[in-house]
This record gives C-alpha cells, structure tokens and sequence, in this order.
C-alpha cells in the first residue's frame, strides 16, 4: 500500500509540476518581497483607472446596446438614434455589432446609469489584464508575482494602452482562450469549452479555435463551446426585441463602417482573400492533424494567429491574444539537463572531497 500510495504522490507531484506540458514549473514558497511586488502592481494598474480619465468610446456602445435591450428596445439601431434615446449626442450611423449572446453577457453593464460608465469599463478592463497575466503565468511557468509586476507597464505601451483607451474586451478574449487551454489540457469535458464559447459569443474572430477542438478530438469540450454559443444566442432571441435580421444588418453595417479602415486581410484587399484565408485555416489545421506527432495544443495555438488573418474586422488590439501563443511557447523552451558523461556530484557523500 504504501508502494502503491507513493506513485501515486509521485504521478501527482509531477502533474502539478509540469501542468501536463513536460516543462517543470518551481513549487516554492512565495517570497513576501515577491508578495509586495505583485500586490504594488496590481494597485497600479488599478491607479489607472483615475490617471486615464477619458472616453471610453467602445465601451459607450456596449453601454447602449445593454440599455437598449433590458429596456425592451431594438439594441440594432445606429449609434446616433441610440444615443438621442438616451439624451446623449453622436453623428455615428453604425449599428453596433453585437449578437444576441452577446446583449445577455452584457446586459448587466446596462443597468448602470451613464455616469459610471467610465468608471466601469476602465475597471473590467483593467480586471481582465490581471487575469489574463496570471494565465499568461500559467501557461508559461513564469512566476505569477514577476508577471503581475508588470501590468501597469503593460497597460501603458501599445497594444495593451490601445484596449485600455477604449476599454474593450480583448484582454478578457485573450484570457478565455487561455483558459480553455489550461482546462482541456487538464481534462477534456463540456466544462472545459465554455470560456471559449463565451469568447465566440463576445467576438466571432475567435471561430477557428472551435475548429481546432473538433479536430484534435476533444469532443466534450468543442460540445461546450457549441452549447455556451447556441444556449446564449437562443435566450437573447427568446426577447421579442432582438432578432436575427438585426443581426445580420448589425454585421453588415459594421462590416461597411469599419472592414476598409482596419487591419484586416478582407478590409485592405477585399471579400476573396478572407475566402482564402478561411481555406488556408482548414487546409493547415487538417494538414497538421494529420502528422502524428501533432498534437491538439499545437492546432490549438497555430489557430490564434491564423483566426485573425480571417478575420473579417481586425483591429491592432486584437492581437493582445497572441500573449497566448507567446507563454506556450514560453513553456517549451528546453530545460537544462546535466551531461551525461559527467559524474552526479549530487550523489557524492563527502562533498568536500571535490574539487
């Protein structure tokens, strides 16, 4: 029994040490200098919600798609008839693209009054970098202090400062994708796709990845990302406000408002290259599944950068979601083994016998 309870440990030990990656991660004791460290800049980042005052202009539409849809109006109205409702001014005569899953995440965001608008994107954005850096310390195995340490310099540099001016939801995009990576590589289950799902919901770009999934054959966790999706769209249609043809006109309108002014492959060159594009992603993801030694993570992470390639909308912010990428491969760097020639001084009783 006590064999039998040992392997076990060890068979524990070692799963929390490489978190299923084969990349040792140290198990010490947080340091209270290190403590300090990660607390100061995490109370800065915040900060930075009273140093950066300003408009938050994408957040001011999510604002007045929420309001609209609990107050039982059309939520796929252009910005400047939603905005004379509530006795605001703009000249925008975009349609916010937002779909009905994503009003029902957002929702709550509509029941504060105006006035805190600012204030609370500033806050869920600032809240979304500190959990897409300790997943970013996660998935690398860089010290979760050392990390954190750096947000507040992050938020001020592009791209990070871009998604801050104008409290989006990237960071928090980045972090679902994040985290479908820790809890599928933990175990597959229908658990396991819904951060995914919620990022579809909030921005379609994300699609591929669901892709991926199916491909690698995690079934249950590509099962919960396609219920969290259709789950979320069903409830926000159940209201007799929101429907699918002001969906597709809201889609449209952005894709005319924003395609040609972005970075995107379609918006610079036109519809046929997100076409390619979008055969490109099954071509490589399918080429790769096919190679044994390819695993589910690897589609997994080659299909971030090449979901914003078709990307029918691109904005630079976006690609704070290839942090991602960046702590996976962070995470495979080589260790360093002693040679094999050489004699284990580890193993030497009488350490002071060598020199």
């Amino acid at each position: 029994m006590k064999r039998i309870g040992s392997r076990i440990g060890a068979s524990a030990l070692d799963r929390a040490t490489t978190q299923g990656t084969g990349v040792p991660h140290r198990l010490t004791r947080v340091r209270p200098l290190e403590q300090a460290v990660a607390v100061a800049g995490v109370v800065l980042a915040f900060s930075l919600v009273w140093m950066l005052r300003g408009p938050n202009y994408d957040f001011v539409y999510d604002w007045l798609s929420a309001r609209a849809f609990i107050d039982g109006l059309d939520p796929y109205q252009t910005i400047d008839v939603l905005t004379d409702a509530y006795g605001l001014t703009s000249e925008l005569q975009f349609i916010h693209p937002r779909i009905p899953g994503a009003l029902v995440l957002l929702s709550p965001i509509g029941v504060l009054p105006f006035s805190m608008e600012y204030v609370a994107g500033r806050l869920l954005t600032v809240a979304s970098a500190i959990g897409l850096a300790w997943i970013f310390a996660r998935i690398s195995g860089l010290r979760v202090a050392a990390v954190l340490a750096l947000v507040p310099i992050a938020l001020l540099v592009p791209p990070f400062s871009w998604v801050l001016a104008v409290s989006q939801t990237d960071f928090l995009i980045a972090a679902l994708i994040g985290a479908t990576l820790l809890l599928v590589r933990d175990r597959d289950r229908i658990a396991a796709g819904i951060p995914l799902g919620l990022a579809v919901v909030l921005k379609l770009w994300a699609w591929p990845l669901g892709v991926a999934l199916l491909l690698g054959r995690r079934w249950r966790a590509a099962g919960g990302l396609v219920a969290t999706f259709t789950l979320l769209n069903l409830l926000g249609l159940s209201f007799p406000h929101v429907s699918i043809e002001g969906t597709l006109r809201a889609l449209d309108s952005a894709w005319l408002a924003h395609a040609s002014r972005s970075a995107s492959t379609a918006g610079l060159l036109g519809i046929l290259p997100i076409l390619l594009s979008t055969l490109l992603v099954v071509l490589m993801i399918s080429w790769a599944i096919m190679r044994r030694d390819t695993s589910w993570e690897v589609l997994f992470i080659y299909s971030i950068p090449l979901s914003l390639i078709v990307a029918p909308i691109l904005w630079p912010r976006y690609t704070v979601s290839l942090l991602i990428p960046v702590a996976w491969f962070l995470s495979r760097q080589p260790t360093r083994h002693p040679a094999p020639n050489r004699p284990d001084l580890d193993h030497s009783s009488d350490h002071s016998s060598v020199i």
